[in-house]
Order: C-alpha cells, then sequence, then structure tokens
C-alpha cells in the first residue's frame, strides 16, 4: 500500500486578507469613553514614533496596532485589548484566565488569553498588549515592563514562572499559528492606565510636545480642543460599519499628520472672516436667526469693551476670560462623554444660563452685565475653542 502524501500546511494569510473573528463592538459603543482616550494616546504615539504605521479600531480585537519592524518593510501585528474600570480588584491570573461573556452577549466567550492568541493567525509577526483602569498583582507585574527593555530580560525567571501557572490553567490552548501561554507570555505588554482623566492628562502633555516636534505652539484652550478632535477621529473609527466601511475603521501615521497640521492651521491661521466660523457653527446647531444676529453683535460689543474697558481694569480681562473659557470646557467635556444629551439648542441654552450663573455670583459692585460674558463666549466660539455641539474630527 503507498502511503498517501500529507496534506501541506496552509501558509497563513496576511492581516489586510483576514475578516475579524467576531464583529459587534462598534454596535456596544455608546458614546465616548476609556477606550477612545487610549486610542486617542495610541494616535499621539504615532506622532512621535514613525514605526507606527496603522491603527484599527474595533476589527480584530478592541485596537490593532500595524508596525513596521525594521527598515525592510516587515510589519508586526500587535493585537490590544482595553478594559476599563469595571474590575474593583487588583488583575489575577484567576481574572486573566476567567471566561469573559461573548462580545454578542449570548453565552460564555474566552478568557483574555485566549482571546488574544486567536488572532494570532496571520503572516506577520504578533505581539499583544492589555490596557486596564486597575492595576495588575504581582504575579503579572513582569508583563508591565516593555518588551525587549533591560528589567525584562532580568525578570525572565519570574516570567518563566508565570508561563507555568497560566499553562496549569490553559494546558490546552493554541493558537492557529501553533503558539502557546508562553509566547503569549514574552509576547505581552501590560498597560496600566489608570483611568479617564489621567489617560487624558498624560495625553494632553505627550500631544503639547508632539505638536512642539512639528513646529506649532498652542495656547492650552487650542490644545484641548485639538485633542478633543482627536478623541472623536477614534470613536469615528471605532463606531464605523467593517462590513460597509473597513477603511474608516483604520488611522494611518501619514493621514493622521496631515489631518493634525490642517487642524492646527485652522486654528492658527483661519482663512474665514471673522465672525463667519461662530455664525457657522450656530447654523450647525440649528440656532434660530435671529439668535445668531444677536450673537455677532454681542461678540462685537465685546470686542469694542476690549478696546475701551468701560466693565474691566485690563489686568482683570484675561481672569475673567479664562473663568468663562474654563466653565465653557467643562460643559464641552461632559457634551462629548455623552453625560449630556443636549441638542444644539439645548446646549447653547445650557452655556449661557452657566455664563449668566457667573455674572450673579460677583458682588454688586463688581458684576459684569451678561451680555459680556456671552460676547466673550460668541468670540471664544469664532476663534474655534467653543460650539454647541459635539466634538468633530
Amino acid at each position: 500500500m503507498v502511503d498517501q502524501p500529507s496534506e501541506p500546511i496552509p501558509r497563513p494569510q496576511s492581516i489586510f486578507d483576514l475578516d475579524p473573528l467576531e464583529q459587534g463592538g462598534e454596535v456596544a459603543r455608546r458614546g465616548l469613553g476609556f477606550q477612545d482616550h487610549v486610542v486617542a494616546g495610541l494616535c499621539i504615539d504615532a506622532l512621535i514614533d514613525s514605526r507606527i504605521k496603522e491603527i484599527w479600531c474595533e476589527t480584530h480585537d478592541d485596537v490593532m496596532l500595524l508596525l513596521e519592524m525594521h527598515s525592510g518593510g516587515a510589519l508586526q501585528v500587535e493585537f490590544i485589548q482595553v478594559k476599563g474600570s469595571e474590575l474593583e480588584q487588583l488583575w489575577s491570573i484567576a481574572k486573566l484566565t476567567e471566561a469573559e461573556a461573548a462580545r454578542d452577549g449570548k453565552g460564555v466567550g474566552k478568557c483574555i488569553v485566549e482571546k488574544s492568541l486567536a488572532n494570532d493567525r496571520c503572516q506577520e509577526a504578533c505581539c499583544f498588549r492589555i490596557v486596564t483602569a486597575r492595576p495588575i498583582n504581582k504575579d503579572l507585574e513582569p508583563l508591565s515592563l516593555a518588551r525587549n527593555c533591560e528589567a525584562r530580560i532580568k525578570a525572565a525567571s519570574e516570567l518563566v514562572q508565570l508561563a507555568t501557572k497560566l499553562g496549569e490553567k490553559l494546558a490546552s490552548v493554541r493558537s492557529p499559528n501553533n503558539h502557546d501561554v508562553v509566547f503569549w507570555v514574552q509576547e505581552t505588554y501590560w498597560q496600566i492606565a489608570h483611568d479617564l482623566d489621567s489617560e487624558k492628562n498624560s495625553n494632553l502633555q505627550r500631544l503639547h510636545r508632539a505638536i512642539n516636534g512639528l513646529g506649532y505652539l498652542l495656547a492650552s484652550d487650542q490644545l484641548e480642543e485639538l485633542y478633543a478632535k482627536l478623541v472623536r477621529k477614534a470613536w469615528d473609527a471605532a463606531t464605523a460599519k467593517f462590513r460597509k466601511a473597513p477603511e474608516e475603521k483604520k488611522i494611518r501615521r501619514e493621514e493622521l499628520v496631515a489631518w493634525l497640521r490642517n487642524a492646527v492651521d485652522q486654528m492658527l491661521h483661519p482663512a474665514q472672516a471673522a465672525g463667519k466660523r461662530l455664525e457657522n457653527k450656530m447654523k450647525r446647531a440649528f440656532l434660530p436667526d435671529d439668535v445668531v444676529k444677536t450673537a455677532l453683535e454681542q461678540r462685537s460689543d465685546y470686542l469694542r469693551e476690549i478696546l475701551r474697558p468701560k466693565y474691566l481694569d485690563i489686568e482683570e480681562r484675561p481672569l475673567l476670560e479664562s473663568e468663562v473659557s474654563a466653565a465653557l470646557l467643562a460643559l464641552r467635556a461632559k457634551l462629548d462623554a455623552g453625560e449630556l444629551s443636549d441638542n444644539g439648542t439645548q446646549f447653547h441654552s445650557r452655556c449661557l444660563q452657566r455664563l449668566g450663573e457667573i455674572s450673579t455670583s460677583r458682588l454688586a459692585s463688581d458684576r459684569i452685565p451678561k451680555s459680556f460674558l456671552f460676547g466673550c463666549m460668541y468670540n471664544i466660539t469664532d476663534r474655534c475653542l467653543h460650539r454647541f455641539t459635539q466634538a468633530e474630527a
């Protein structure tokens, strides 16, 4: 009897040719959240590090990076799972190997390690990252050391112990490329992002450095608005439908740099006539024509007051403008995060109410007319630093 030749093992496909194993992440999104700020941080990483070529949102994993390994052009794929603050304890081996609910909410899915290894099925080299808002316990601490750094190399024995403990629970788990938990431990980096606010603050500082590196200098309120646009860009990519518009789920570095330069140029060198941006933003919020006209007049009155002060000393005006800007920023942040469900008309009214509170909170002898504060808001809006709708990329 002649032995039949064994079937050749099929060569893995490129990540560019593979469909995601599961979908539904874009459907489950409800407003801006922790993951969008994590993606914004990865976008800032891409501005700084040219090895990051593309960022894919809600495709093969929560986030996916395409990294150039060396000048030859070979790519490495990093699959990233993002876990918010829902866990009320330190991350441990037990939580890491605990099966999670399926993404569609029906039945039980895989544990974090299994989900990572399941994505190791492409011909490109793979690595993994876990981003959490909660810290990790001692067993997992070696994973928080950057891959291939000296400290991680010195922690080799601790990594072996971790792989052994994971192997006891997941002995039969292997990736389609036939890699086991030892490979997962070797190729996984655990990033602790703490919470949304700390992630945002860290991102703002790094964005400031990245912008300076590109030769721009932005004021703090301009930087805040640029960051809001970046977070919205992340959200837009995450919520795009893979089946209908797969390219919209990808943020490419070259396009990101061009987008950033354009956004900054619009802030620093607006081409539209003064007052036109204010008018456009108010119309986008579906505010009536008479309200728009009044806003334009109050902005003009405010600018005249700056030239010939009647209400404020020259030293006081920057402080008041900062107070107005901070109040508006707090409201915009709530709107962008989905904490407010206001439409344009409702949010405009809320802004006016908040500025009215600032006016009445001052002593009678020091009270500033509401019209002056309103004019200040409309001037800030015309400078591209306020709006009455959610941020747009």
